[in-house]
């Protein structure tokens, strides 16, 4: 357990006086180099804000290493402007190349969404049951009938990284950081408390999407032409917006959107025609996965 003294504030500043002293021991310019330099990280780390799991101390990091955005339960919400916009400004401008949402074991979100979902409808009287909305109703699509509550819980923690995974690749950000040539790639991680280890769920990027026949979004595509809802010669062959204009106009343009290499290879319903801008971004259908996916597999 953490050795805090009973006034942990103080321990916590002398603490850190013993750090940097340290950290100048071994790279006297750090701090002023830190100072001095735009921060370049290559990564942005979406995890929970449990105080087991700090980014920068389980992965061995130094400050400027890793762009850090943490909440209850590791979620991403499409409707939560403080997720989005770190999102937004750690691709652009900061250019961060991986996202990792990041999941723990023995998660107290997870054990506390599987109790509301055992206990019937949910009053969201208090924000943290507002924020954990979502995922116990993710909960209640899982059978965890019959399961200890330590492989429960751990089903809900796989489950919900790899919809909070789905749930980035679907958000403005990453889908016209796609749609532009950006090569981001979003991964899903689980950590594990008990043996403090990093274990990789799933990853999605751009080159995933290229090699593959496209749907609508980037993260619906099939394993295999035949797979696919058209014919190869008709399928998406290319993700691209519109215009260059859509990526730089306000947020409700944003939303770089997938056309065809060749408008006449595609036959669309008029409602679902680039013209009319882009499609909606929904969650998609789980059917609609490829063969194998994790997400599907898991849920």
């Amino acid at each position: 357990m953490s050795q805090l003294q009973s006034n942990a504030a103080e321990h916590l500043i002398k603490a850190n006086e013993r750090w940097a002293r340290d950290v100048i021991k071994h790279d006297p310019n750090f701090f002023k180099d830190s100072a001095t330099y735009p921060q370049r990280p290559k990564v942005l780390w979406i995890g929970c804000s449990d105080s087991r799991v700090p980014a920068s101390v389980v992965t061995a990091s130094m400050p400027g290493d890793i762009f850090t955005h943490t909440n209850i339960a590791n979620q991403f919400h499409s409707f939560d402007d403080n997720a989005n916009s770190v999102l937004s400004f750690a691709v652009d401008p900061v250019g961060v190349k991986h996202v990792v949402l990041v999941g723990h074991s023995v998660c107290g979100g997870a054990q506390a969404a599987i109790q509301a979902a055992e206990e019937g409808p949910v009053e969201p009287h208090d924000p943290l049951t507002r924020w954990l909305v979502p995922l116990i109703q993710l909960v209640r699509t899982l059978d965890l009938h019959g399961l200890p509550e330590n492989e429960a819980v751990d089903k809900v923690v796989e489950a919900n990284i790899l919809k909070q995974v789905e749930n980035i690749c679907l958000s403005e950000p990453i889908v016209t950081a796609w749609a532009t040539g950006n090569n981001v790639s979003v991964h899903g991680w689980v950590y594990d408390l008990a043996t403090g280890r990093i274990r990789e769920l799933v990853v999605r990027s751009l080159p995933y999407v290229e090699k593959r026949t496209i749907k609508w979004f980037p993260y619906l595509v099939a394993e295999d032409p035949s797979d696919a809802e058209v014919p190869p010669n008709k399928a998406f062959t290319n993700i691209a917006a519109e215009k260059s204009r859509d990526v730089v106009d306000p947020p409700k343009k944003a939303f770089s959107y997938i056309v065809a290499e060749e408008s006449r290879d595609v036959d669309l319903p008029k409602k679902d025609s680039p013209k009319n801008g882009p499609p909606k971004m929904e969650s998609p259908d789980i059917e609609g996965l490829p063969k194998e996916d994790p997400l599907k597999k898991a849920l």
